[in-house]
């Protein structure tokens, strides 16, 4: 399974959303369970089918994680209704800051629900972080494909999109 994109969504008065159909597509064909997140500081709300949530569940049994099974066990089974939207349960709206815009983020294997103002705010927050870790996986890419480090953080005989890795910008 698959969910990836972000995507603009609007909360309505009664605390539901709807779910862009790419992502609607994949969870509606099985149960589904939303519980309290984090990501640095900033307070979201996860997606997860019931199969991912229990797999992930049974690893923090097993190395004994207080602080991701704090997480898991706030679970809320979810159902969509006839127009593909969610209800988000008061106790999560709440801890989640969700107000009218939201943003849902797809994340391989489950699903973000943020405030639009605070993921545009951690989004902003882990630029440089997000920038070093591309240029991380480049690098190991390169190593991978055989290339060296002349020393000066560049490949030679590296061309395309693998030329200038640790120097996005161009120049030395």
């Amino acid at each position: 399974m698959e969910l990836s994109g972000e995507y603009g969504v609007k909360l309505d008065d009664m605390g539901r959303i709807g779910l862009p159909r790419q992502l609607r597509d994949t969870l509606e064909k099985t149960e589904i369970v939303l519980l309290r997140g984090r990501r640095g500081k900033e307070p979201c709300l996860w997606l997860y089918t019931v199969g991912e949530w229990k797999s992930r569940k049974e690893k923090a049994i097993a190395r004994a994680d207080l602080l991701v099974l704090q997480h898991l066990n706030t679970k809320a089974g979810i159902e969509f209704d006839k127009q593909g939207r969610v209800l988000i349960p008061q106790t999560l709206r709440k801890y989640a800051r969700l107000s009218k815009d939201c943003m849902v983020v797809g994340q391989d294997d489950h699903v973000e629900i943020w405030a639009e103002d605070r993921y545009d705010e951690y989004i902003e927050a882990t630029g440089e972080d997000l920038t070093a870790a591309w240029e991380k996986q480049s690098v190991l890419q390169l190593k991978e494909k055989g290339f060296a480090d002349d020393g000066n953080g560049a490949y030679p005989g590296a061309a395309g999109a693998d030329a200038g890795v640790l120097n996005p910008q161009g120049g030395a």
